[in-house]
């Protein structure tokens, strides 16, 4: 078993991982934090996207992951935001004892779901670019028709389950992988605007990918555990935002 932590930049945790955590690097700096954590990887070796990365965000790790790590179980988390057994910051991070014994019941282990005070398609248009969504709707339509039913019930969700993060077994892992990464890449080839942004916008790819998830977990039914991915840096109108959409979520649940 392995739990890559994805990192662009250098944090106190990733000098206290301990198995079954391994760092992955990303980005511009990733060949300096390689050498200061000779136990890492970074995403550029063997089958790799990770030119990508500008646009991609953490999904040329996932990528890495896919192609490149064989273990039973494998998984993804973030620098900054792991799977733990509570809510609260300072709880422990889960266990390799803890992720069998999830896993023993469940096929995968994905984040709480972060609610919305409106739809995704309307959350997503109003964050980011509407034209990109409607192009995820067009790829899902070419690429794997059967999962159009689907989207369009998950699109009018008041929630999504964020982060890319996920740990499964091995044929778990690799078949959402695949299937997201078939989806993504009609929509990279066919995307006609926007393609020159900068900055936050210019992740683009990694935000469409956080929807993802909700559409292949109803296609499949999966049986899936959410875990707690504490947040330190939230704001407080974060906060605020967030429980207003749980109550909407519930809201929209008993229609």
């Amino acid at each position: 078993m392995t739990i890559f932590v994805v990192a662009h930049k250098d944090v106190q945790r990733l000098s206290e991982l301990s198995t079954p955590y391994r760092a992955l690097f990303v980005g511009d700096n990733k060949y300096a934090l390689r050498d200061k954590y000779p136990n890492s990887e970074t995403d550029d070796t063997g089958d790799n996207i990770s030119a990508k990365n500008p646009s991609y965000c953490e999904l040329t790790a996932l990528y890495w992951i896919w192609k490149n790590c064989d273990d039973n179980y494998k998984g993804m988390v973030h620098y900054r935001r792991f799977f733990q057994e509570t809510s609260s910051p300072e709880s422990p991070l889960l266990s390799e004892s803890d992720i069998l014994g999830i896993l023993n019941k469940y096929q995968l282990i994905v984040p709480k779901k972060y609610p919305l005070m409106t739809t995704v398609k309307k959350h997503y248009a109003s964050h980011h670019h509407a034209s990109d969504f409607e192009l995820l709707g067009r790829a899902i339509s070419e690429i794997c028709p059967d999962y159009v039913d689907d989207f369009n019930e998950c699109e009018g969700y008041h929630y999504f389950y964020p982060y890319n993060m996920l740990i499964a077994n091995r044929n778990a892992f690799n078949n959402y992988i695949n299937w997201m990464f078939s989806v993504l890449g009609y929509v990279d080839d066919n995307r006609t605007e926007g393609n020159d942004e900068v900055g936050y916008q210019s992740r683009w790819v990694g935000f469409l990918s956080e929807r993802l998830m909700s559409v292949w977990l109803h296609h499949n039914r999966y049986s899936f555990y959410e875990c707690d991915v504490p947040l330190p840096e939230i704001s407080f109108k974060q906060k605020m935002s967030m429980q207003l959409g749980e109550i909407c979520h519930q809201l929209a649940d008993s229609d």
